[in-house]
Parts: C-alpha cells; sequence; structure tokens
C-alpha cells in the first residue's frame, strides 16, 4: 500500500514538473511571438499588414464554404496553404531559424495549386497546354533551388515563377474576354483572383530582378523595395477573397453563343 502510494507520489510529482515545463515553454513562446509581431508592426509595417491580410481569403472560406467545396475544392486547399504558410513561416521567423525552405516548399505547391485551379476554370485545350509547359519549367526552377541552395531564396526560381503566371495571368485575360466573352467581369471568380495573381507576381517579378544588388547592397533604403510586394500581396488576398466569393456565379457567368 505504502508502495502504491509512493508511486502514486511520484507520477503526480512527474505530471507537476511536464505541466510547470509547458507552462514555462509557453510562455516563452509567447513572449517571443509578442517580440516578433511587435518588430513587424513597428519596423515592417507592410509585412505585418501583409502578414494579417491571410485573414480576408480565410473568412471568405469559412462563409463561402459549401460553394467552394462543391465548385472548387483547390481554392480551399490554396488558402489552407497561406494559413500554414504564416503559422510555420512566422514560427522560424520569431525563433530565427532559416525559413527560406519553406518558403520554396509553398512556392512549390502554390504553382500547382494555381495550375489546377486555371486547369479547372479555363475549357481550353490551347491555352491549357501553354499552362502545362509553363507550369513544368517553374516547378523545375522550383526543384532546382530546393536541392542545390536550399539555404537561400535564388532569383532564377522566384523570377521563372513570376514571369510564369504573369503569362498565364494574360492568357487568362484574353480567354476571358475574347473566347469565352464573359458579359460581366464583377460577377467572375477567375477575373478577380486571376487581377490578384497578377498583380501579385508583377511586383515579385519587379523585385526579383533587384533581389541580388538589394541583399548585397549597404543601402538600406533599398529594403523598403521588398514593400513593393508586401503591397501587391495585399491586393492580391483581398482579391482572392473576392474571387472565392463570386464562385457562387461561376455556371452562369458565360455569354455562350
Amino acid at each position: 500500500m505504502l508502495l502504491l502510494f509512493h508511486v502514486q507520489i511520484n507520477v503526480l510529482i512527474q505530471i507537476l514538473i511536464l505541466l510547470n515545463l509547458i507552462y514555462f515553454l509557453f510562455n516563452n513562446e509567447i513572449d517571443i511571438l509578442k517580440s516578433y509581431l511587435y518588430d513587424y508592426l513597428w519596423n515592417n509595417p507592410f509585412d505585418f499588414l501583409a502578414l494579417i491580410s491571410c485573414i480576408f481569403p480565410i473568412l471568405s472560406c469559412c462563409i463561402y464554404f459549401n460553394t467552394i467545396w462543391e465548385n472548387s475544392k483547390i481554392i480551399v486547399f490554396y488558402v489552407a496553404l497561406i494559413f500554414f504558410l504564416e503559422i510555420i513561416g512566422g514560427y522560424y521567423s520569431a525563433h530565427k531559424y532559416n525559413n527560406h525552405i519553406i518558403y520554396l516548399l509553398f512556392y512549390f505547391f502554390e504553382t500547382l495549386c494555381l495550375f489546377i485551379f486555371y486547369q479547372n476554370s479555363i475549357k481550353f485545350n490551347k491555352i491549357n497546354q501553354y499552362f502545362k509547359f509553363i507550369t513544368i519549367v517553374v516547378l523545375l526552377g522550383i526543384v532546382y533551388n530546393i536541392i542545390n541552395s536550399s539555404s537561400q531564396l535564388n532569383d532564377y526560381s522566384t523570377t521563372i515563377q513570376s514571369l510564369g503566371f504573369l503569362i498565364i495571368a494574360l492568357l487568362s485575360y484574353y480567354y476571358l474576354l475574347f473566347i469565352q466573352k464573359v458579359y460581366k467581369l464583377s460577377n467572375s471568380s477567375l477575373f478577380w483572383i486571376n487581377s490578384g495573381v497578377f498583380i501579385y507576381f508583377a511586383g515579385s517579378f519587379f523585385v526579383s530582378l533587384f533581389n541580388t544588388k538589394i541583399l548585397s547592397s549597404k543601402d538600406l533604403s533599398l529594403s523598403y523595395l521588398y514593400d513593393i510586394v508586401a503591397i501587391p500581396l495585399i491586393i492580391f488576398r483581398l482579391f482572392l477573397a473576392i474571387g472565392i466569393s463570386k464562385i457562387k456565379y461561376n455556371k452562369s457567368q458565360w455569354n455562350l453563343k
């Protein structure tokens, strides 16, 4: 009986030690998170706004979930991908870990998600063939970056991805305006999401051209060029949220003849 009581006391002590450790780690994580968000808010306000802008598509997904799941499941996965990127990427940044590989993996799956979205939205074989070729080139560039220089973001993969999606966005505009002849663009989910893609990757492409110069320069004012990416990213996520809300019009948006 005394032995059993002794064992129970020891177990209780270990549980208390474990709870105390969890409490300590949790408080420590909270302090790190507060410091990270404070630094973002005051030193990188555009990055902070870009960080919280993921709320737009998440809320839109929650409101229109049934419609999205029925018509465009890939958008749900893409929004979930954005959410996990901000959580995991933020965790790595807060702890000063190298998060470049996280972003490269995100670019890889982002490319796949957007490709599937465009393939499902655009029913025109010739344009879809271009999409497939561009996507393969972009994915190969990202994989090359992951294999050869995962410790740093390579201008090559970022530039290729941005240029690839700029071409895809322009082809999508051509499809909307001249092939399917959408009579009300404001009700087209493809129009809104495609516009966000075009704006975001235009900003990303511009910065990728000067990325090496920015990183190697001692002129801190050049670092503000990264805000050029943050602003289009906010616009993209806002347009993505609007596009999600327009998916319900997908079946009636075409001026078919």
